[in-house]
C-alpha cells in the first residue's frame, strides 16, 4: 500500500514537473512571439523611414548579425552605395566591387547555369541586379566567390537568418527567395 501512495506521489510529481515544463515552453513562445513582433514594428518603421528620404543610389546594404543589439533586424533596410569605391558590401569583412560583381556574373552564367539551368539571371548589369533582387544578387556572389570559412560561417547564418525572417516573419512569398534557395542548396 505504501508503494501505491509512492505510486500516485510520484505520479503526481511528474504530471507537476511536466506542467511547469508546459509553463517554461508556453513562457518562450511568449518571447518569440515579443520579439516577432517588435521586429514586424521596427521594420514597419524602418520602410516608412526610407519612404521619407529617396535617393538615386538606394539599395540593400550589408547586415550585420543581430545577436549583440535585439533591435537590428534580419531584414536588411536600404541604405546608399558609396559611389567613390561602387563597393558592395555581402556581409561585413566581404566587399565586391561592381566590376567584379559583372565578372561573377559571366562566370556562373557561363560555367554554373549550364549545369543548373533552373536559376537563369536576368541581363541586367551588376548594380540593377543587386537593387532589384539583393538577396538573389549575394547569394550568387557568395557560390561563385565563396570567402574563407569565417565569413563562409558569417554568410550561411545570415542567410539563414534572412530568409527566416522575410518568409516567417513578414510572410513574403516571392520568386527571389525561392531562386537564392535553389542556389544555396544547389551549390
Amino acid at each position: 500500500m505504501f508503494k501505491q501512495r509512492s505510486g500516485v506521489l510520484e505520479v503526481r510529481a511528474a504530471g507537476q514537473e511536466e506542467e511547469r515544463k508546459g509553463d517554461v515552453l508556453e513562457r518562450k513562445l511568449d518571447d518569440i512571439m515579443l520579439l516577432l513582433n517588435r521586429e514586424r514594428d521596427l521594420s514597419a518603421q524602418n520602410s516608412q523611414a526610407s519612404d521619407s528620404h529617396s535617393s538615386p543610389l538606394v539599395c540593400l546594404a550589408s547586415h550585420s548579425q543581430g545577436e549583440e543589439d535585439p533591435n537590428v533586424s534580419f531584414y536588411t533596410p536600404p541604405t546608399i552605395i558609396d559611389p567613390s569605391t561602387e563597393a558592395i558590401t555581402i556581409i561585413p569583412g566581404y566587399q565586391v566591387t561592381l566590376q567584379e560583381a559583372e565578372l561573377i556574373f559571366q562566370i556562373y552564367t557561363s560555367d554554373f547555369v549550364p549545369q543548373f539551368p533552373f536559376v537563369p539571371l536576368p541581363n541586367d548589369n551588376a548594380y540593377d541586379f543587386y537593387r532589384s533582387k539583393p538577396l538573389l544578387f549575394k547569394t550568387v556572389l557568395w557560390t561563385c566567390m565563396p570567402p574563407s570559412r569565417d565569413l563562409s560561417v558569417g554568410f550561411e547564418r545570415w542567410f539563414r537568418q534572412h530568409v527566416a525572417y522575410r518568409v516567417v516573419v513578414l510572410l513574403e512569398k516571392n520568386l527571389e527567395i525561392l531562386q537564392a534557395l535553389l542556389i544555396y542548396f544547389a551549390w
